[in-house]
């Protein structure tokens, strides 16, 4: 069974190939050193082979330190080299992302996330269907906006004709009114 296509270019995949790899290193490396540390052949008899193996027991510990110091260094910094190329992979993207939200926080919506297909994969896509339906929500917001400016001076102009017809009325009231008092006065001074 192949691995897909995407999962080939994913961090995870990369890092447990790169992994795979400093392991067998080490462990080439180890042999190697065995090979050049332990002695090649076994002396004939039981006894000069029970006094070699002596001598290769005094200086065991050196040998183990001659082994296995290059190797957890070795190790060591392959999973720091890894741990990092890895780190930067995931941290990059992130950082993208944060700093493509601030430009969504100013209201631009006219920009599209600046990341691969390989970086972060489902989050690509998921942002721009968000920022689709954002701007589309905004258009029909704005054009609920402009149709309310339109209804709203309407009723204004409406109000302000209403508003001198009623003046216009209350004006002739009054101008009757007044028409009266002076008849009133007239009356009376007559």
């Amino acid at each position: 069974m192949q691995p897909s296509a995407v999962f080939k270019k994913s961090s995870f995949y990369k890092f447990g190939t790169n992994l795979f790899l400093v392991i067998l290193l080490g462990a080439i490396v180890s042999s190697v050193i065995l090979y050049f540390v332990f002695p090649k052949e076994l002396p004939p008899t039981y006894t000069e082979a029970l006094r070699a193996l002596q001598k290769l027991e005094a200086s065991l510990y050196l040998k183990t330190y001659l082994i296995y110091l290059p190797v957890a260094v070795f190790i060591f910094i392959g999973v720091i080299a890894l741990s990092q190329s890895l780190t930067k992979k995931i941290v990059t993207p992130l950082k993208a992302i944060s700093d493509f939200s601030a430009i969504l926080g100013s209201g631009d919506f006219s920009k599209r996330p600046p990341l691969e297909g390989a970086d972060l994969f489902p989050l690509t896509p998921r942002l721009n269907e968000l920022i689709d339906v954002y701007q589309v929500r905004l258009s029909s917001v704005k054009e609920a906006v402009a149709k309310l400016e339109t209804i709203q001076k309407d009723i204004g102009s409406r109000m302000d004709k209403n508003a001198h017809e009623e003046i216009r009325a209350e004006l002739k009231e009054l101008m009757e009114t007044t028409k009266q008092i002076d008849r009133i006065l007239d009356k009376i001074r007559a």
